[in-house]
Formats: C-alpha cells, sequence, structure tokens
C-alpha cells in the first residue's frame, strides 16, 4: 500500500515535491521557523500491487517543518520524519525514515491464504538535482527491520508547470528497480501458499520492477487554502507481470488517484 495522495505514487515526497526556486536555501515565505499544513481528501488505489480490485479511502495529511537553517530543513508528517540539506545551488538531498503498511490480505478475496505482509519501517535516500522548474533524481528506500520489503531504487525525472498565478502541475515520469526480496513479497507465491490456494507457484529475480507516470495538481484558492489532486499510472516490468497475481488475476498497469484540500500556516 502506498502511503497518501500528499507524496509521489512511488518515490518519496522529498523526490517529486515541486522544484525549489533556490536550491541553496528552502522557500520559506513567512519568515517563520516552523510552518505547517493540514490535508484531507479521498483516494483511490489498488488493493495489492497489479491487483484488478480498487480501494476507495479517506486520507488525512498532517505536515510540519522546521527550518534549521538556509540550507537545511527538518520534515515531519504521518509515519515520517526526515532531513533535507540544499548542497549547493541546484543539488539538494534527503535522507528519512517512513513507516510503511503491510498487505491487508483482506482487501482483495485472491489473497486468501497468503502470508502477512508485516508493517515496517524504510529508509529513504535521495539525491536531487534542479534546472529552474525541472529536475532529475534518484532515491533508495531500504527495509530497516527486514520484514520483507527489501531494497527499491529509482531513477526519476520531471517539471512543474505553472500554468497561471494560481494553478501549476508537476508532470513526472520514475523508473524503479528491486532486488529478489522485495519483488517476491509484491507477487511472490511460495510452494506452501500455492497448495492453499492453488495457484500456480511463482519466484522472481532482482531486477526492473515498474515505471510509472505522475501528475500533480495544486490549484490555490485563498491563501492558505488550495485544492490538490494526484493521478499515477504505474506500469510492470516482465518479471512482476508474469506473476499469476497479475498475469492471471489483475492488471498489468495501475491507476492511483487522490484528491483534497490543504491548508497551510
Amino acid at each position: 500500500m502506498k502511503n497518501g495522495m500528499y507524496q509521489s505514487v512511488l518515490l518519496s515526497a522529498f523526490i517529486i515535491t515541486p522544484c525549489m526556486a533556490d536550491a541553496n536555501r528552502f522557500d520559506n515565505d513567512t519568515g517563520k521557523r516552523w510552518q505547517f499544513e493540514v490535508g484531507f481528501g479521498v483516494e483511490r488505489e489498488p488493493a495489492y500491487t497489479g491487483s484488478d480490485v480498487y480501494i476507495s479511502e479517506p486520507s488525512l495529511d498532517l505536515e510540519a517543518k522546521y527550518q534549521i537553517s538556509n540550507d537545511k530543513r527538518l520534515r515531519i508528517s504521518l509515519g515520517e520524519i526526515g532531513l533535507e540539506w540544499a548542497l549547493s545551488p541546484r543539488w539538494s538531498a534527503t535522507a528519512a525514515l517512513e513507516y510503511e503498511p503491510g498487505r491487508e490480505n483482506a482487501d482483495d478475496p485472491i489473497l486468501k491464504g497468503f502470508d502477512k505482509v508485516e508493517n515496517t519501517v524504510e529508509g529513504q535516500f535521495s539525491l536531487k538535482h534542479n534546472w529552474g522548474d525541472t529536475y532529475v533524481g534518484a532515491a533508495l528506500q531500504l527495509d530497516l527491520l527486514g520484514r520483507g520489503k527489501g531494497l527499491v531504487g529509482f531513477v526519476a525525472a520531471g517539471h512543474e508547470f505553472k500554468l497561471s498565478p494560481k494553478l501549476s502541475v508537476n508532470a513526472g515520469i520514475d523508473v524503479s528497480f528491486a532486488n529478489a526480496e522485495h519483488m517476491n513479497t509484491e507477487v511472490g507465491v511460495t510452494a506452501v501458499v500455492s497448495q492453499v490456494t492453488g495457484i500456480s507457484a511463482y519466484e522472481t529475480s532482482s531486477g526492473y520492477k515498474s515505471t510509472t507516470l505522475n501528475l500533480d495538481l495544486e490549484y490555490k484558492l485563498r491563501p492558505r487554502w488550495s485544492l490538490e489532486a494526484s493521478l499515477g499510472y504505474e506500469y510492470y516490468g516482465d518479471e512482476m507481470a508474469s506473476s499469476p497475481l497479475i498475469k492471471d488475476f489483475g492488471e498489468r498497469g495501475n491507476v492511483e488517484v487522490g484528491a483534497g484540500l490543504v491548508y497551510r500556516f
């Protein structure tokens, strides 16, 4: 499961957020050390990676940013804490700890009999290069508790289009790669599970996981209020798509959408 509409469909929020106008300092229009935002809305996502069953649920986002210095900022949100550095006028880096919820097998009947995927904590590390409103970046996500989420790497690129003083759209693409542990946790079928469920056993190796296209929209309703929406389409590589969970019972491309109101102060 992913972690809310205010983040990328796959990448950490630190990579996909709109570009900084000048990366040798972090945007701080208020001049305050602390900045806060509250978001609430709804999101729709697949029950598991590659599932053709979708679930809709309300979403809540609480975030605080603390300006440590012109080039360092602490960021705290529900289930995540991280530090951002502006390394130079064009380069920035992040390191974060994130709570990653496990898979709810009850969300899709096909998962009955599968092993439970436990909640875990991931370490996230990213590096980003900006040219004005265009960026390229790379990120790593590592399961720190060893609960099956393994290691995932991303490369990404995107651009923020400022269509009007009130409306901006961030368009991005990322390509992900993962180790065998992660891939098999997502779509593997062990011999024991195969005997219980009748689904063909499947084990994959490490390699290319997927390509994701993202669109994030922000419309400023008032100085403190914004309407935000996100759309992501993830297309899985051959190793993932060959799993019976996707090939026989799911779909090779998943869509995630979310929309809500955000208040910043």
